[in-house]
């Protein structure tokens, strides 16, 4: 869509079946299961080797516990990458929890040297 960055994708049978496979073996795990929209992202992302962007704690979870060389990133992992890159500054974190209400957590803002008051 825009300069080949960004893709709509509809299911395929390979992706489809993926994605049962990884929505049984989540539920294999004790963390949050993974339903059936983010196990096909998870396995969009798998066959084509590009990060998945969800706040689902299971997807997050799952890259470290049983699906390798999947990436998982959450709001926060984006933000942290434009930081990294010098294109926000540690104001945009504080902005992003003011307007949508959503925290980060203290071991997440450790990251960032700064406390859970933000």
């Amino acid at each position: 869509m825009v300069r080949d960055r960004i893709a709509l994708f509809t299911e395929t049978p390979e992706i489809r079946e993926e994605a049962m496979r990884i929505m049984r073996i989540s539920r294999r795990y004790p963390v949050r299961s993974i339903d059936y929209p983010e196990a096909i992202c998870l396995s969009i992302g798998k066959a084509l080797g590009i990060t998945v962007l969800s706040e689902n704690g299971g997807a997050y979870a799952s890259q470290y516990i049983y699906l390798r060389g999947i990436r998982v990133w959450r709001a926060f992992e984006v933000l942290l990458e434009l930081y990294r890159r010098g294109l926000i500054d540690v104001s945009e974190f504080i902005r992003y929890q003011e307007e949508t209400h959503h925290r980060f957590s203290r071991r997440d803002l450790g990251v960032l040297g700064i406390g859970e008051t933000v």
